[in-house]
């Protein structure tokens, strides 16, 4: 099944005995597509739960469950089961190494470019039409053979999914009075430029 880093949590507390949740006190509001800007955890009033799952069961072999229907890993990638939607590469305005490597990297280190006309999905500044590539991971691992032309109804169900996921992203909201003395100019020198530790 599919596993995540978020399990971690809630696995290592069931196996200290302790409770892995972490209910925000005053529940999200309900997404709603037709409002994606709404601030869907009301400034301060609210946080997402826990997304993890104990899977301590499913690592031993003991069940078979799976963790996760589906894996949201980005703004543009969305796994389900064996297959992975790719909408597009990151936005290069948000990528901290502005390389732009669009194909394959093999074990030496050189590259199989991949080009847009053939990758739709490598849109990467072209940003306001997106088509989507789909990918089956249990058979084409490297990502070599899209299939979104012939499995359109998944691709659509994917990616209504991963745009209603995306709109649940929460950015932390420390309120002003857990931030102390040390503001963000602070921060840079203390870190020299680097976002923290």
């Amino acid at each position: 099944g599919n596993l995540h880093i978020v399990d971690w949590y809630p696995t290592f507390a069931a196996l200290a005995g302790i409770d892995g949740t972490d209910d925000p006190p005053v529940p999200p509001l309900p997404v709603d597509m037709s409002q994606p800007e709404r601030d869907i955890y009301q400034g301060e009033k609210s946080f997402p739960p826990v997304d993890g799952r104990d899977v301590w069961d499913a690592i031993i072999g003991r069940s078979q469950v799976i963790a996760h229907k589906s894996l949201w890993l980005s703004n543009e990638v969305l796994v389900r089961g064996h297959y992975k939607l790719v909408v597009a590469q990151p936005n290069p305005k948000l990528m901290e190494d502005k390389n732009e490597n669009l194909g394959w990297k093999y074990p030496n280190g050189s590259w199989e470019h991949a080009p847009d006309v053939h990758w739709p999905c490598n849109a990467f500044h072209e940003r306001n039409h997106f088509k989507p590539c789909l990918f089956d991971l249990s058979l084409d691992p490297r990502e070599q053979h899209d299939l979104a032309p012939k499995m359109q109804d998944l691709v659509h169900d994917m990616w209504e999914e991963l745009n209603s996921t995306g709109l649940t992203a929460f950015t932390s909201r420390s309120p002003d009075a857990l931030l102390g003395n040390c503001h963000p100019r602070c921060a840079s020198k203390k870190w020299r430029g680097y976002p923290g530790p």
